[in-house]
């Protein structure tokens, strides 16, 4: 039987109930007549979301190393959020953006995070002739070490706090990963949240 037939009532149901918890194999199983691309396709268009676990990176900080690094995000940090389409498919994308030009601090987040530095001059649009100092930039995506920094910042955060609370929220409700389903209407009110306190400072 082809996988191209109508989806039944009980087939929709058992989809709905058992995507998101249950492995590949054993999804497999529950629909013998079609592929698992059809049933993974079905599941998208529905909007069912499929936890993807992976492995969180250990911080390990203490409660000063937090302390600071909460505040340096506070006045050099943004954390951002956008949404990037891929296959017809909206989805959330969240990031922490860390500017500066003093190399060593930047190279001691880097190596504390396990992330890449990069480098670069500004650009001066200006026309006139100035001398600017190089930056270096932290770029973090990477949600599995994202997540668990923001988490133990977040109490220490005070100019930035509301963009993690609502990023963590963001991330937990994604399921900790990138693919999946095109964005609910809530990860857009958060994403829209997010951007709204980055542009304005306050959300009315």
């Amino acid at each position: 039987m082809g996988s191209n037939k109508n989806w039944s009532n009980k087939e929709l149901d058992l989809l709905k109930h058992n995507w998101e918890k249950k492995p590949k194999n054993q999804i497999i199983k529950l629909f013998p007549n079609r592929s698992y691309r059809a049933i993974k396709f079905k599941a998208n268009r529905l909007g069912f979301k499929k936890k993807v676990i992976f492995k969180i990176k250990k911080i390990n900080m203490t409660p000063t190393k937090k302390a600071y690094l909460a505040g340096f995000i506070d006045g050099e940090g943004c954390i951002s959020a956008h949404f990037q389409t891929e296959e017809h498919r909206k989805r959330p994308r969240i990031g922490l953006t860390i500017v500066n030009t003093n190399k060593t601090v930047i190279e001691q987040i880097a190596k504390d995070l396990n992330c890449s530095i990069f480098s670069y001059l500004p650009n001066d649009y200006s026309g006139k002739k100035r001398h600017f100092k190089r930056c270096y930039r932290i770029r973090i995506m990477n949600l599995s070490i994202l997540l668990p920094f923001l988490k133990a910042i977040k109490l220490y955060s005070i100019v930035k706090k509301k963009q993690i609370e609502l990023a963590i929220k963001l991330m937990k409700i994604r399921g900790n990963t990138y693919r999946g389903a095109t964005s609910s209407k809530e990860e857009v009110e958060l994403v829209k949240k997010v951007q709204s306190l980055n542009h304005k400072g306050e959300i009315k």
